[in-house]
């Protein structure tokens, strides 16, 4: 297995002899870093999309803003607890609270759920950013996770939403298709960007920056300079 070094400003080859030790091979000219090796082992510069870079700083200001919105309702949760342990209710008040800490959600578990995902999102888009491989199906799998819970969840609304105004025996009206059709359009919505963040992830374009900067990071990688 040839070793490549740099001495005096030249590139050498080092391969192992018949004997013991390396037998070295040098080249008889000068050294030219930017033309032989880094962004010069491919002869181009690696450029990343204004998509790919638009995309990376979404996910990571959704990170950080599921951050703090968890934190937020940790907050509001536990001053919550704290004002409900020190006062008397009755049972329709209770229910009432019981209804808006649910809404207001911030349990330890999804405070840690928050955290957790952060942890993922953040190093991924900026592995994106670099226009890193690992980063790029990351940031695939989490826009595949994001599509599907928030069609699951429409789902869900368009379900409870249906069912409560069947029991409460209201008829179909105004009101109701004009829900119907705000969650239509948000679905349609949903679908459309998902697509289009997925063709910028999966565009010719994207692909071969990532693979001149792998390309280029082995290159660089081989070199042992001296």
């Amino acid at each position: 297995m040839a070793i490549l070094t740099i001495r005096r400003g030249r590139i050498c080859e080092a391969t192992p002899g018949n004997g013991i030790g390396l037998r070295q091979r040098c080249s008889s000219g000068q050294l030219d870093m930017n033309s032989q090796y880094g962004l010069g082992a491919t002869g181009r510069t690696p450029f990343r999309p204004l998509s790919t870079t638009v995309i990376g700083w979404i996910w990571i200001l959704i990170a950080v803003a599921k951050i703090v919105s968890s934190v937020q309702s940790h907050l509001k949760l536990r001053r919550l607890q704290a004002a409900r342990a020190q006062s008397d209710e009755s049972e329709n008040v209770e229910a009432m609270l019981d209804a808006i800490e649910w809404l207001i959600g911030g349990s330890y578990t999804e405070l840690a759920v928050s955290m957790v995902m952060a942890c993922v999102i953040i190093p991924s888009a900026i592995a994106l950013l670099r226009l890193r491989s690992w980063g790029r199906i990351t940031v695939i799998c989490l826009t595949w996770f994001t599509f599907i819970s928030g069609l699951v969840g429409i789902v869900f609304i368009a379900w409870l939403a249906n069912s409560l105004r069947l029991e409460a025996g209201i008829p179909l009206n105004a009101a109701a298709v004009t829900f119907a059709v705000f969650l239509l359009l948000q679905l349609l919505g949903g679908v459309a960007l998902f697509r289009y963040v997925l063709r910028c992830l999966n565009s010719e374009q994207l692909l071969e920056a990532i693979e001149l900067t792998e390309l280029n990071l082995r290159s660089r990688s081989a070199v042992v300079p001296e």
